[in-house]
């Protein structure tokens, strides 16, 4: 099998996925990781993987990412990771991933609050990912939860518009996984038609976005900005002061206004009425402005009060600054 994982790596992704299952065609084993640039994350995909198998592939390959693609369990992930806090420690996320087709009972995710780092929804088919066909998006209309996640299943060139709707909604996508519909052979991508679709995606300004492919080479491919474009960490309330939501956004003052319009009507900043801009920072790419988000998303409250406090003793509506 033959890969070209540097001339992926040449459209600077923020990941790069490494398959470890034998039942697929994508099967990394045996095979060795050429040098990456620091920047790139190492994301292993598991199915079902023997605990002792899944810490030495993570060991050895110095994994940052964890994508289990079957089915673990809760108390699987905490086996797991007290393994992997007995070796060389612990600094990996894990992504878990959930399949789709018509319908799609959230309350599964219930149990894998707080223990994962962001879900990830597939096209439910025969294969374990990439069956090159996309799931009925709408379905995401309903998802009660702020952990993020990683839209996957069938994205190619055809899906750029129905992509660029569905990155404009307060959904917390934190990337787009890509893959058969990018591939002339298993593992092996066209990046002359990845580069097509990464530009198509740059011609609207959206929300957060980055192409990311699963099972094989790319895992996320940030989308370039133009020098004058800035990226957005914020924190919003309601009138009382009394619910704290934060997010990250290309275009700030549209998101508040999508956030006082409440375009995404069941949403959290929906239900709470948090469309009162009381903090904000600005970076200069998605990937720093989502890292912040993602850093304050996991302090108690106390921390974002004060935070907000510092730069906005009164809490008052900074919506005029933008």
């Amino acid at each position: 099998m033959k890969y070209n994982t540097q001339e992926v790596a040449a459209l600077q992704p923020d990941y790069l996925g490494f398959i470890f299952y034998d039942k697929s065609k994508r099967d990394f084993e045996g095979l060795e990781i050429p040098n990456l640039p620091k920047h790139i994350k190492k994301v292993g995909v598991f199915v079902d993987a023997d605990l002792a198998f899944a810490k030495a592939k993570i060991e050895k390959y110095q994994l940052d990412i964890i994508q289990l693609h079957g089915n673990e369990s809760p108390a699987y992930i905490k086996e797991l990771k007290r393994t992997l806090s007995s070796g060389e420690g612990w600094g990996e996320e894990i992504w878990k991933v959930f399949s789709i087709k018509d319908a799609f009972d959230f309350s599964k995710l219930t149990p894998y609050e707080g223990i994962v780092d962001a879900f990830l929804f597939d096209t439910k088919g025969k294969e374990k990912g990439g069956n090159g066909y996309t799931f009925d998006w709408s379905v995401l209309q309903k998802y009660p939860s702020q952990t993020p996640f990683i839209l996957s299943g069938g994205i190619g060139l055809k899906t750029v518009e129905q992509l660029k709707e569905i990155l404009a909604t307060e959904l917390p996508i934190i990337a787009i996984d890509v893959n058969s519909k990018f591939e002339t052979a298993p593992g092996k991508k066209n990046v002359r038609e990845l580069k097509t679709f990464i530009n198509a995606l740059n011609n609207t300004k959206i929300q957060d976005t980055s192409a990311k492919a699963e099972d094989s080479y790319i895992q996320e491919v940030d989308i370039n900005t133009t020098a004058e474009e800035q990226f957005y960490f914020y924190i919003t309330t309601n009138t009382y002061n009394k619910v704290l939501y934060t997010g990250f956004t290309i275009n700030l003052k549209k998101r508040i206004e999508e956030h006082k319009t409440k375009i995404f009507k069941g949403s959290y900043t929906a239900r709470y009425n948090l469309d009162k801009l009381v903090y904000f920072e600005t970076f200069k790419t998605v990937s720093e402005a989502r890292s912040r988000e993602k850093q304050v998303k996991k302090w108690n409250r106390e921390w974002k009060i004060n935070l907000v406090q510092d730069m906005n003793p009164d809490w008052k509506n900074l919506e005029w600054m933008l």
